[in-house]
């Protein structure tokens, strides 16, 4: 594990650190009951049978089976959701995506977007933007829309996008204790960290050494 004692030891030239981000789950009424799934949750099931099947057969095993409903409602638009809604459609659920922004598909990059765009639409898929999450139910998550409007998205599944938040602790730690120390990737938390942002940043700093 890399911390300033290892650094004091080992005394590098430099350092790049790629943490990640930190994932929060949002403070929405009702998130705990039982027909409620967030991303971190299924990252370590998916982990766990990973690391025994390997990403072919469990590739293939979630074609028969995963566990949520029928029908999924994803709080959240970015490319988490985006990706999470892909997912199971390709799987033969149905999907409804709830954003709290005006915004879609933050950390895609414009290529992915003029793919992914005219795919989900061409299947249909609701998309809700502008809302406010009221309370997950039993049944499904009461919203307002951005008209104003109180109702009742139904659905059998909840999944929560979990959102990102600046992970920059071991940073802030290793900081002056070499002569170069870069962050790197979507633990910076800003609009260009996932995906070519992080390649790039870490491209750049890797030229600077």
């Amino acid at each position: 594990e890399v911390d300033a004692t290892l650094v004091e030891r080992e005394k590098p030239d430099a350092i790049i650190i790629s943490p990640g981000s930190k994932w929060v789950v949002p403070d929405i009424p009702g998130k705990d009951r039982k027909n409620v799934v967030t991303t971190g949750q299924l990252k370590s099931q998916s982990k766990t049978l990973l690391k025994y099947m390997g990403p072919k057969v469990m590739s293939f095993l979630t074609k028969f089976f995963l566990p949520v409903g029928q029908k999924i409602i994803i709080l959240g638009g970015d490319l988490k959701g985006a990706e999470s809604a892909e997912f199971f459609i390709k799987r033969g659920k149905e999907v409804v995506i709830l954003e709290e922004g005006e915004q879609l598909w933050s950390g895609m990059n414009l290529h992915l977007q003029l793919k992914w765009s005219p795919w989900v639409a061409a299947r249909n898929v609701p998309i809700y933007t502008g809302v406010t999450y009221q309370e997950i139910t039993d049944t499904g998550v009461r919203i307002r829309t951005k008209e104003g409007e109180e109702k009742l998205i139904e659905g059998d599944t909840v999944m929560i996008i979990e959102k990102d938040r600046k992970n920059d602790s071991l940073y802030k730690a290793l900081v002056g204790r070499a002569p170069e120390v870069y962050l790197i990737g979507d633990g910076k938390n800003d609009a260009n960290a996932w995906f070519d942002g992080a390649v790039h940043q870490g491209a750049r700093a890797a030229l600077k050494l």
